[in-house]
């Protein structure tokens, strides 16, 4: 609430990361006085995926947008901007809170969620939401029971993202022990200790820490179209990157500056003159879709095996070790399904909009959740990409109607943007699980255990916060604001839309094609996905570092070196992450803004 770091931002949480790292120095201690007493490889993994579960949940991409979003309706409704009577009191009243009095407290701050007017304001909003989003989450958890077994045993998916938790928490601390983890360790921290110093003290030298925009080069038409093109480095995600396969690192920036050049052309030819050209974010979304589809069909045989056990039909694939049983998890996905369509059909949305929306989400969650397991994206956010925007963009708001644009607007709370998602680290989970011998039935429940908590705790601190330091509303002026737009100004299908969606899933199956052909192949779809994102923006001169540098070492020193390295490179995360988390609760404690590392 102070505006300090976004830990959960990047695909690896600097929260976690830093907890973890803290737990596993004790546990390190412990070892080392009372071994008895010292958690397990498979206990410290379980608390690494739990806290990630609750950090997902209350995360910049799903309940602080959600809080907000309950909240802002009634109170920034007036007579100038009409939404009461354009669509606002044609939604049942649990979607939002009604009360002004309650409201009052919440954004003017110095008050409390604990008297008896304000939780009766509160309870029936965060019943249904809460509800609903355990729904949601429920679904992906399903979902990754029925290609667990195959992305993490039968593909052997390196799952470059847990790498260094899995590493830093292996018996006998083998990394801490490394000299080259506290080299890069101090490399990182001294960088953000001077930058953490300098924002307190300016007198202090900077290292870093800071953007410069490459279209300050380019004044004049057409090369001032690339737009905000930040150069700046990121320790951290140096060490991500180095981690990743070499082909997603270089797709990552290469198409980074397609896109720029896609804007060059169209300020070239006048077609940047048409509205959203060149549609980065529909071409990303047709993107996910496809590769989510590419997915499913490269696990079709392991698929079928599971639909035999379902039915018990010879053939089926044995389940006994698995999280659920496939046919609980099938259940479970086609009752989520059906609950989440059921209450948008509910609360006023057609039932075929309500079925497309849902089907594409989960079908982007799968997608992420198989890039991170695959090539370990760093970032996968399709920033105001997501499905709730698309259907209005491409079959036009006009065909949609005010009711089902008004339902899209609050589910921006989950589609905002996918930093955050909770379905990827649930699969990494069980990942972590399967390395560690951990029960993974066992290890299901406590994960749904943990939503709950996750869910109610995340809630209601974020509401318990906003009454005592004042909420903020832009997360509903954003989202409500672009409904009115809507309204106000009802458009047709929009073709050029319609026709990016078209040519963003048609690359898509050509760099897979290309890529199953030739083995030399550099261009990685998942690449061509995420690198239009607005995060890529910060992190593509990292990921161009991290590239070249990982490919030098190969190429000149060797596999063996370049293991050799991997220390290193889990320091500078490592260094970064703890020293940025020290500033960030230095910021808390204190009540003032601090340096943050990631913007």
């Amino acid at each position: 609430m102070s505006g300090q770091t976004r830990p959960t931002t990047v695909s690896l949480f600097v929260n976690v990361v830093a907890t973890l790292f803290l737990v596993v120095l004790a546990n390190a201690l412990i070892a080392k006085i009372a071994p008895r007493h010292a958690l397990s490889h498979g206990e410290q993994v379980v608390i690494y995926t739990l806290v990630c579960i609750g950090s997902a949940l209350s995360s910049l991409d799903l309940m602080q947008p959600l809080v907000a979003l309950v909240a802002g309706p009634h109170w920034l409704a007036s007579p100038e901007n009409r939404w009461q009577e354009t669509w606002l009191h044609d939604l049942p009243s649990y979607l939002a809170v009604t009360d002004l009095d309650a409201l009052e407290g919440f954004f003017g701050g110095h008050s409390t969620i604990w008297r008896p007017e304000h939780l009766r304001a509160w309870l029936p909003s965060f019943a249904v939401w809460g509800s609903f989003t355990f729904v949601l989450s429920l679904g992906m958890l399903c979902l990754n029971v029925l290609v667990r077994k195959d992305w993490t045993e039968k593909s052997k998916l390196s799952f470059p993202i847990v790498q260094l938790p899995l590493e830093l928490t292996r018996p006998g601390f083998w990394l801490l022990k490394s000299k080259l983890l506290w080299v890069g360790f101090a490399v990182a921290a001294f960088l953000d200790l001077m930058n953490g110093l300098h924002f307190l003290y300016p007198v202090l030298p900077t290292l870093g820490g800071q953007f410069y925009d490459l279209q300050q080069q380019f004044l004049n038409r057409p090369l001032n179209a690339i737009g905000w093109s930040p150069i700046g480095l990121f320790p951290f995600a140096v060490g991500l990157g180095f981690f990743i396969p070499l082909d997603l690192a270089f797709s990552c920036w290469f198409f980074y500056l397609f896109w720029k050049v896609e804007r060059v052309l169209g300020a070239m030819t006048g077609w940047s003159d048409l509205p959203r050209f060149p549609y980065v974010e529909d071409q990303s979304l047709a993107a996910y879709v496809a590769f989510c589809v590419y997915c499913l069909w490269v696990s079709r045989t392991h698929l079928r095996g599971v639909w035999l056990r379902v039915i018990r039909r010879p053939g089926g694939i044995d389940d006994s070790a698995e999280p659920l049983s496939y046919r609980t998890a099938l259940v479970g996905i086609l009752v989520a399904g059906a609950l989440l369509v059921g209450f948008s059909r509910h609360v006023g949305m057609s039932l075929w909009v309500a079925a497309v929306f849902f089907v594409a989400y989960y079908a982007v969650s799968t997608a992420i959740s198989r890039m991170r397991a695959e090539v370990g994206s760093p970032v996968h956010d399709l920033h105001l990409g997501g499905p709730h925007i698309m259907l209005a963009n491409t079959l036009g708001s006009g065909i949609l109607g005010t009711r089902n644009l008004a339902i899209l607007s609050f589910y921006q709370f989950f589609n905002r943007a996918y930093r955050g998602h909770l379905m990827p680290h649930l699969l990494e989970g069980f990942k972590l699980g399967e390395q560690t011998k951990v029960d993974q039935r066992r290890f299901a429940w406590a994960m749904i255990a943990a939503m709950v908590v996750g869910i109610v705790a995340a809630f209601w601190s974020l509401v318990d916060v906003s009454y005592r330091s004042s909420g903020r509303p832009g997360y509903a002026t954003e989202s409500f604001s672009r409904l009115m737009a809507w309204i106000a100004s009802p458009q047709p299908p929009n073709y050029g839309s319609i026709s990016a969606v078209g040519v963003g899933a048609a690359a898509t199956v050509l760099l897979m094609w290309l890529r199953l052909r030739f083995v030399w192949w550099p261009l990685h779809p998942a690449g061509f996905a995420v690198s239009g994102s607005w995060s890529m923006n910060l992190f593509w001169v990292s990921l161009l570092v991290a590239w070249a540098l990982k490919a030098g070492l190969i190429r000149y020193a060797g596999m063996q070196s370049y293991r050799k390295a991997m220390p290193f490179f889990m320091g500078l995360i490592l260094g970064e992450f703890v020293l940025g988390s020290f500033w960030n609760l230095y910021g808390c404690l204190r009540h003032l803004p601090m340096y943050n590392f990631l913007p």
